[in-house]
């Protein structure tokens, strides 16, 4: 009674009234009883008895409105100290199905106890004690002989954090990060380690990006000179949306053809990319990007030059240049900036050849 009474207040009024009376009223049924006969001479025909156990389990049925991840499971008991809250529960069903086969099993082979942290709860951390049994497959091909009942919407297989534990600590791992992360959880009284918030934060699947409309498409160097590769730019957003292991049609038409296909391709000259294009996405319009076309122009402007440099020379001598009279440079106009510190440094030089000469 000593635990019960301190652990009253935690939970709040409305949910420990049906508590109170039903401990009262066990405590009167047993009051009454003393010798175990069965029979209370105040009450004999139970009433109160069959009273206290329908709050008893009015109580405990409430567990499974208030927190939804308690659906499908029975909760035993509660106990609440001053250090923390313990609440042991078990299935409601009585069978389970094999993983390997899918047939279900009726025939218990033993039972253990999954310790699992639970979200705080009035500021205590909260320990479900969840009772699992483990099965017999009643199929001789499967190659399971024995399997472990799961409680998925608690609890993932190999978990000591029940799932809407996890949901939080991934909330907190993308929004503060993990030493920040972690100092936070420790002041909600959960004890995580920055790392544990990382790896979490790994664990989750990459956004799937939406097709971009206007697709550029360009190579880039793993390894200068050596390996190279793709990267894929949503033009309109100017954000990267995927990076290919190599720089080849067979890549590109592949990831084309698993995505919408995009109305514009804005690509590199290269013939694999237009091949690739053309394969995965065969209505889309391709143009070449500004900086090939401005690089690949002035290219062939200096092709052209190289190849008419004797025009050019002649070109040079024709407008009547006269080198032999040299010309007489401008002179340096300082910026602000730059007379202040050529200034700086005439002192401090006129500093140097003067301790010079005191000490010669």
């Amino acid at each position: 009674m000593g635990a019960w009474r301190r652990a009253a207040p935690a939970l709040g009024n409305h949910l420990w009234i049906p508590v109170w009376i039903t401990l009262w009223l066990w405590h009167t049924n047993s009051a009454g009883n003393p010798d175990g006969s069965g029979r209370d001479p105040v009450n004999p025909s139970g009433a109160l008895a069959l009273l206290a156990i329908e709050r008893q389990e009015g109580v405990l049925s409430m567990w499974s409105r208030v927190f939804p991840h308690f659906a499908g499971l029975q909760v035993e008991r509660v106990l609440v100290t001053a250090e923390a809250v313990h609440v042991q529960v078990r299935r409601k069903a009585r069978t389970a199905s094999c993983p390997g086969c899918g047939q279900r099993s009726r025939r218990v082979h033993s039972q253990y106890t999954r310790r699992i942290a639970d979200e705080p709860l009035g500021g205590r951390p909260v320990e479900i004690q969840l009772q699992i049994r483990r099965f017999r497959c009643a199929t001789r091909t499967c190659p399971r002989r024995t399997f472990a009942e799961q409680v998925p919407q608690l609890v993932e297989r190999r978990s000591r954090r029940s799932v809407p534990l996890v949901r939080f600590l991934l909330d907190v791992g993308l929004t503060i990060g993990g030493r920040p992360g972690a100092r936070f959880a420790e002041r909600r009284t959960i004890g995580v380690s920055r790392m544990t918030l990382i790896r979490l934060v790994r664990a989750l699947p990459m956004p799937v990006a939406p097709s971009p409309r206007v697709l550029g498409v360009d190579d880039f160097a793993v390894r200068r000179r050596h390996r190279f590769g793709t990267v894929l730019v949503d033009v309109a957003t100017s954000t990267v949306v995927d990076l290919l292991p190599d720089r080849s049609a067979t890549s590109l038409s592949n990831w084309l053809s698993q995505r919408e296909p995009p109305e514009l391709i804005c690509r590199d000259r290269a013939g694999e990319y237009a091949t690739g294009a053309r394969l995965g996405a065969p209505n889309a319009v391709q143009i070449a990007d500004r900086f090939h076309l401005a690089c690949n122009s002035s290219q062939a402007l200096e092709r052209v030059l190289h190849r008419h440099a004797a025009a050019l020379r002649a070109c040079v001598r024709s407008t009547g240049v006269d080198r032999s009279r040299p010309t007489q440079p401008r002179p340096l106009r300082l910026s602000p900036s730059v007379g202040p510190s050529q200034a700086k440094r005439a002192r401090r030089l006129t500093r140097y050849d003067a301790v010079v000469a005191l000490h010669a």
